[in-house]
């Protein structure tokens, strides 16, 4: 009796609480902008590093710019520049505004 009790009442309550913790971490996860151009420094598409440099002559970016997107000084470059970004490095733009994780990002 006291188990059918707690597969009524608990049970329910527990997976549902599961399910809103699982999701909680999944938003928790999901990075920004700066770390996914930080990540294609560190990890970047195809194995092919690319310096400021490069991405300067690749994608018109200038390396100032480049420093302020990784130092999180600049939130929300323009949309030139995430164009730029995706040139140099040979990835869509929407890699720059889909949501994402970490590993998500890695693996694009």
């Amino acid at each position: 009796m006291i188990i059918n009790k707690w597969i009524v009442t608990i049970l329910p309550q527990f997976i549902a609480y599961c399910q809103l913790t699982k999701q909680k971490k999944q938003e928790k996860t999901m990075i920004d902008l700066q770390e996914k151009v930080d990540l294609l420094f560190t990890h970047p598409p195809r194995g092919q590093r690319l310096t400021y440099s490069d991405v300067q002559r690749l994608g018109n970016v200038e390396p100032a710019a480049l420093s302020r997107i990784r130092s999180g000084q600049t939130k929300e470059p323009s949309y030139l520049t995430v164009q730029g970004l995706a040139n140099a490095f040979q990835i869509p733009v929407d890699y720059f505004y889909a949501p994402m994780s970490r590993d998500e990002a890695i693996d694009y």
